[in-house]
């Protein structure tokens, strides 16, 4: 693990904000300075207090809670990397047209040997620009610059990273006990094997306590403060049970998200080693041995040395995070703010060349004048500059051939893009709606000539059973399901002789004939991403 650079981390709590600035060098990372105000409910405010207290202002990171952004699990056959992100964009445009949010996306790839997949398994982030952007906008308005967006599991990952003796053989299970959520994730030694963000925390706890004890939401916050101290005296019957429950369900949890972890990745006995917790929760959860008892582990918390205590882990880690040198982590960031990203990092090297343009004439120019008179020396220089100006022509006559050839990828990106569209409708509606005495064998994609036309057709083999004297009619219902999905221009039918009590069959499935006009694709071109969704920084 190596680290390098600064950042600020900014956190949403249930009560305000938070700040913690962290600093990298090599293996290390070093808490610089920490923040917490329940005085400043608005983001501005707080930002404007921290900055003035000297956090830095250059990298700031925001880490996001599952309001934001939320993970999920991906598995792709392998394929080229351009490929993959028109497979990544199709599923980010999917869920964005589901949900009805503006989506921006990030991805990891996961080290996952014990699976049985043969797929690439990816977990995937998806932030919600709508509640993202705005934190963004307040960051710039007080004069800092908001580079990182990443979801706090991620942040979980790396405080156990910088935290812990790694061992390889080890597997370690991370929760994170939050006021409404936690975190919960499994390592082994240093490769992430899942993560996934639960609507669970202390918040559950205190509305029982507040249900049973008849008491406001600030009573009961005192009550199970005094009962972690174990100076409870009033109720404290009633607070034991309301905290057997809630750590009996938070052990349940835990369970059942390994053998989630088990089926989405498809692997085989998970076992955890170690139970590491960190979040406000932690101390309650450590408090009993039920953990230890009911999933059979040794429990410990999460220290970071220069934090006040274990809640503060997560965004510890999120910091640790962004200066990881090998980038293990998911960035988040709204498109439009990629965009100014990549713009000031190129206007940066553009003045840096002009700057040294500059200084190299004027240092020719005098060397030059001094050393044989001012007309002879500054027709050197002028010769020399037009043949450097020659080598730019010839270098932007270069450049815009291979603009050309960027451009006849994109058109083919696009056609790719139309091309996963119509594979993925007529999959979705054969999920859906296939009549069940058919069965298909066989699909496969075939690429047919013509510029004017996606050139493509789907072509499906398989059987319908005819026990039921509905083997002729299924095939029917199958070509009308067929006919009827978007983008769909003509389904060909050809059934065989029945064969063994089923009639074995092969259906074409043609797509509407016409690509996207040039219009369109030149308006593609200038409102479209120029990196994919889900491509790092």
């Amino acid at each position: 693990m190596s680290y390098k650079g600064q950042a600020t981390v900014i956190q949403k709590t249930g009560k305000g904000w938070r700040a913690l600035q962290v600093s990298g060098s090599d293996a290390s990372v070093e808490i610089v300075r920490s923040r917490e105000s329940h005085d400043h409910p608005e983001l501005g405010d707080f930002l404007k207090a921290i900055l003035d207290e000297g956090f830095g202002r250059d990298n700031v990171v925001l880490a996001l809670d599952s309001d934001s952004s939320s993970l999920r699990y991906h598995g792709v056959p392998p394929v080229p990397a351009w490929r993959l992100e028109l497979i990544l964009r199709y599923e980010l445009e999917e869920v964005a047209e589901k949900t009805g949010d503006q989506l921006s996306g990030g991805h990891i790839e996961l080290q996952v040997p014990e699976s049985t997949s043969d797929d690439t398994l990816l977990l995937l982030g998806m932030g919600k620009d709508r509640i993202i952007q705005p934190l963004i906008d307040e960051v710039s308005a007080k004069g800092g610059r908001a580079r990182h967006a990443v979801p706090g599991s991620i942040g979980v990952y790396h405080a156990h990273m910088i935290s812990s003796h790694l061992r390889d053989e080890e597997t370690v299970m991370l929760a994170d006990i939050g006021e409404t959520e936690t975190q919960i994730l499994l390592v082994a030694g240093d490769r992430l094997l899942f993560a996934r963000s639960v609507g669970f925390g202390v918040i559950q706890f205190s509305e029982s306590v507040q249900d049973r004890c008849s008491v406001s939401e600030r009573e009961a916050a005192d009550l199970m403060q005094s009962f972690e101290d174990g100076d409870l005296v009033s109720h404290e019957d009633t607070v034991s049970q309301c905290y057997r429950g809630w750590l009996s369900q938070l052990s349940q949890m835990l369970g059942s998200s390994v053998n989630f972890c088990q089926a989405q990745l498809k692997m085989g006995e998970v076992s955890a080693h170690r139970l590491r917790l960190s979040g406000v929760g932690s101390s309650l959860a450590s408090m009993s041995d039920e953990l230890e008892r009911s999933l059979s582990v040794k429990v410990e918390s999460v220290s970071i040395a220069g934090t006040p205590d274990s809640s503060w882990s997560l965004i510890a880690g999120v910091g640790a995070s962004v200066l990881d040198k090998e980038e293990r982590f998911v960035d988040l960031l709204p498109e439009e703010e990629r965009k100014k990203k990549t713009f000031r990092e190129k206007t940066i090297f553009l003045y840096g060349a002009m700057v040294c343009f500059l200084i190299t004439l004027g240092a020719q120019f005098l060397d030059s004048s001094i050393a044989g008179g001012r007309a002879e020396s500054a027709g050197s220089v002028i010769s020399s500059w037009q043949g450097k100006i020659s080598g730019w022509n010839v270098a932007e006559d270069q450049a815009r051939k291979e603009n050309d050839v960027l451009r006849k990828r994109e058109v083919r990106l696009l056609e790719e893009v139309e091309t996963g569209r119509f594979y993925a409708r007529i999959l979705d509606g054969l999920r859906e709606q296939l009549p069940q005495e058919v069965s298909v064998d066989l699909v496969v994609l075939r690429r047919q000539s013509g510029e004017d036309s996606l050139g493509i057709e789907l072509q499906l083999e398989g059987r319908s059973d005819n026990s039921g004297r509905r083997g002729v009619d299924a095939i029917d219902e199958l070509r009308n399901v067929l006919e009827s999905l978007q983008g769909v221009q003509r389904v060909k039918a050809d059934l065989q002789d029945i064969k063994n009590g089923s009639y074995p069959f092969q259906i074409v499935v043609s797509p509407d004939e016409s690509l996207p006009d040039k219009n369109t694709r030149s308006r593609s071109r200038s409102s479209s991403r120029p990196r994919s969704p889900f491509e790092r920084n």
